[in-house]
Parts: C-alpha cells; sequence; structure tokens
C-alpha cells in the first residue's frame, strides 16, 4: 500500500511538473536583442534632401561641408553644390527622386541609428505577451548638426506574442 502511495505522488508530481513548464514563457535579453534588430532592420541610415532651400544650404556651407552656387533667370535657374572635403563623406549625390525637374537637390546622409540596450522585459503570461523596451544608439553626421535635425525617440517599446514557431510582433 506504502508503494502504492509513493507511485501516485510521484505520477502526480511529474504531471503537475509537465504542466507548469508547458505554461511557462520566458524571453531573455540576448533574445529580445535579436528580435528587435531582426523586426526593426537595425541599423538605419538616414539621408535629408536639400534643395533650394538657401537657409538650409547657407547652414551646411558655414559648416565648411558644401559650397554652392545659386542663378535664377528669366527661362532657367539652377543650383550647384559640391561637398567639400569634410562633407564628401555625407555627400551621397543629386535626389533622383525629386519630381520637380525644374529644381536640383541633393541627398546628405543626415544620422546612422542602431541598437543599443534591453532596459526591460514585461511578460504577460495569460496573453503570452512581451513587452520589451529598448534604446538606441544614434550617431549624428555633420550634416544633422549643421541642420539641427532630431531624429525619433531613443526610447522604444515593442510587443510580441508567443506563437508555437516562436516570438513575432504583434
Amino acid at each position: 500500500m506504502k508503494n502504492v502511495n509513493i507511485i501516485s505522488a510521484a505520477f502526480l508530481c511529474s504531471i503537475l511538473l509537465i504542466l507548469t513548464s508547458c505554461s511557462k514563457i520566458s524571453l531573455s535579453d540576448k533574445e529580445a536583442r535579436e528580435l528587435v534588430i531582426k523586426t526593426q532592420n537595425l541599423p538605419i541610415s538616414y539621408y535629408v534632401s536639400v534643395g533650394m532651400n538657401l537657409n538650409q544650404l547657407s547652414r551646411l556651407q558655414d559648416a565648411g561641408l558644401i559650397l554652392f552656387s545659386y542663378n535664377s533667370g528669366w527661362y532657367s535657374s539652377y543650383l550647384k553644390v559640391e561637398p567639400t572635403d569634410i562633407g564628401r563623406p555625407y555627400f551621397l549625390g543629386k535626389d533622383d527622386s525629386n519630381k520637380n525637374p525644374a529644381y536640383d537637390s541633393f541627398k546628405f546622409k543626415s544620422y546612422d541609428i542602431d541598437f543599443g540596450a534591453i532596459t526591460g522585459i514585461s511578460i504577460n503570461k495569460e496573453d503570452q505577451t512581451a513587452t520589451v523596451r529598448y534604446n538606441l544608439l544614434i550617431n549624428k553626421s555633420p550634416i544633422a548638426v549643421a541642420l539641427s535635425l532630431e531624429p525619433e525617440s531613443l526610447e522604444k517599446e515593442i510587443v510580441f506574442k508567443k506563437f508555437d514557431k516562436g516570438w513575432q510582433i504583434k
């Protein structure tokens, strides 16, 4: 009789262990980092397009990043932009996405955004979701500094849901 009680207690314990381990969800910092980088396509480079905005062109020239000349006449106008040695690494050439052929515009690298660190992970076991808080690293180019460009917030949050095949954006 004593052996039967021990066997039934062991059986109950093993069933309880299996049930509790199945409902356990977790997300490590390393897994969260990989998910954020993959789903947000990090790192990302941004550029700014500068055209006939004489204020922006003057600010870039005053910072020693470009030399420009602008000529406007009755029949045509043109903008000539040449990067200096300092500005050359950030000069991406003519912006072909400009829809108005009468106005030239030029692209400049403004900043790079990369993953910083996980600042928190909150698990909701009922919904099988994880809210991941993280920050980003911003590398501003001299172009962004000269034009006073500010990227979005450095602190971000994203919610993932646990599926049979892993974590996915909710």
